[in-house]
């Protein structure tokens, strides 16, 4: 009986063990900007402008960390990288689930293509000017987030473009 209970506490232990090692992600949304989001949460354009807008602030973050000459962590730039990354994705899911419910994404998605583009841009330009040690902390992070934007940009031109050949749904009044 004893064994049986050194082999509960030991696997108890290991299982306990394995929660607190395993690193917890955290979300890059704030409290404000998740209580904006569900306060649109059935409005496809403001929800989708909003995650452009969150998606650009990282960004911001990631260039002015990157500009700032005091700042040594190169995880630091990682990390606002994979914040954009993470909330680029969230956009694009978003993107597809209004798609499949019929919502009518021709206006929003001709701004939003735009705001991919610069995205890809900037992408670019902060991968250009990377120092080494930088290029080894968030050369796969920004590898995966230029191929998001890349793969966002062609989706999200091909959903206009099918949007646009079909006819509008009327509303109902």
């Amino acid at each position: 009986m004893k064994t049986l209970q050194h082999i509960g506490v030991g696997i108890l232990t290991c299982l306990l063990l394995i929660g607190v090692a395993r690193p917890r992600q955290r979300d890059p949304l704030n409290p404000l900007e998740i209580d904006q989001l569900r306060e649109v949460a059935l409005d496809a354009d403001k929800r989708l402008k909003l995650y452009a807008q969150f998606a650009a602030l990282r960004l911001d973050a990631a260039e002015a960390l990157r500009k700032d000459a005091s700042a040594t962590d190169p995880n630091q730039l990682h990390d606002r990288l994979e914040d954009f990354l993470t909330i680029y994705d969230e956009f694009n899911d978003n993107v597809e689930n209004f798609a499949q419910r019929q919502a009518d994404l021709r206006k929003t998605l001709k701004t939003l293509l735009e705001t991919e583009a610069g995205f890809q841009k900037r992408l670019l330009a902060l991968k250009a000017v990377l120092k080494p040690a930088e290029a080894t902390a968030c050369q796969f992070v920004i590898t995966n987030a230029l191929e998001a934007v890349e793969q966002g940009l062609a989706d999200h031109r091909q959903l206009l473009h099918e949007q646009e050949m079909k006819p509008p749904v009327a509303k109902k009044e």
